[in-house]
């Protein structure tokens, strides 16, 4: 049966690179049913892993639902096989609640047309294997897809589509699905949709777009974090305790300076230098030792010019020699 479903699923792969029109067979599913199915199915496989497994219902879907039996399966094993394939230790879960019901179907048009699959091949081809070039247009991708999205949308789109073109490219299955999660939320405090923006303009009563854009420079670190998670995995646990919290503490600190430049206020007020100086140190504290041979040495680097420069300011602060500068994040 195993061999049976293999040669079907590589006819199907075969149909759609044909381009080919593939014939749905429309049954009721009852979802007990298929829990148990997938339970049994997968049983052996969290035992021998020494994995703890489960599958549960939201109390409020229905009993059955009209579907593709055969196209549901093939969707649902491939999720939980690539869930046991990467999971080494702790648990295997899989909720079926109403939202996830319905961007199902989102997740099974994408794989039963074929999009999914080409979408990676293509990306592949367009960055000729470069990481950097891959994660610059997966980046742009993400950006686009996500545009007026609810996050849950926003993440199972980038995941079907993009996350897989990473990890075929060697980066972690976590990295790939932070990095495309993140950037597909980034419209939320980005001009021209920036809902969350615009929702908490209308909060303080003030002008959407101009809280837009002050949305953007304060929160500049999101645009860097994704980047940040790709390159430097220690920073999603993956890694020594040592590594963990060096980059953890490493990366924080970044940030802090960062937004020190992008506020305009360190232990003192800054003038337009300071927040230049300011930001140059932190991209040098913030850069992954991953990127380059020696980029360790600009973190070093960075690093001692920021303490350098905190205690200018603390020492100008205590003096009371700082400048009349009014800190605004634009």
């Amino acid at each position: 049966m195993d061999l049976l479903s293999l040669i079907n699923d590589l006819l199907d792969l075969a149909k759609i690179e044909a381009g080919a029109a593939m014939a749905l067979n429309i049954v009721p599913a009852r979802l007990e049913e298929l829990r148990e199915d997938f339970e049994r199915a997968f049983r052996q496989v969290a035992q021998d892993k020494g994995l703890q497994f489960a599958i549960t219902l939201d109390p409020s879907l229905p009993a059955a639902i009209r579907t593709d039996m055969t196209r549901l399966k093939q969707v649902l094993k491939n999720l939980l096989a690539n869930a046991f394939k990467f999971t080494r230790q702790g648990r295997v879960s899989l909720d079926i609640i109403l939202i996830g019901a319905a961007a199902g179907i989102m997740v099974g048009i994408l794989s039963i047309s074929g999009l999914a699959f080409s979408m990676t091949v293509q990306l592949l081809t367009l960055a000729g294997g470069n990481v950097f070039l891959l994660l610059l247009l997966i980046a742009v991708l993400a950006f686009v897809l996500g545009i007026g999205l609810p996050t849950v949308s926003v993440y199972i789109l980038t995941a079907t589509l993009l996350a897989p073109a990473l990890v075929k490219l060697g980066v972690t299955p976590m990295a790939a699905h932070m990095f495309v999660m993140y950037n597909g939320i980034l419209s939320m405090i980005t001009p021209p949709v920036a809902f969350a923006a615009y929702a908490a303009a209308n909060i303080a009563r003030t002008d959407g777009w101009t809280t837009g854009w002050i949305a953007c420079v304060v929160g500049w670190s999101t645009f860097i974090l994704p980047f940040l998670f790709v390159l430097t995995p220690s920073l999603l646990m993956d890694g020594t305790w040592i590594e963990i919290v060096l980059n953890f503490s490493r990366v924080l600190f970044g940030i802090w300076l960062g937004t020190m430049a992008a506020v305009g206020f360190a232990l003192a007020p800054l003038g337009r230098g300071g927040r230049v100086l300011y930001a140059i140190v932190s991209l040098a504290v913030v850069l992954p030792p991953e990127t380059f041979e020696g980029a360790i040495f600009v973190n070093a680097v960075g690093i001692t010019a920021a303490i350098a420069l905190l205690v200018f300011d603390w020492m100008r602060r205590k003096q009371g020699k700082t400048a009349e500068v009014v800190a605004t994040p634009y």
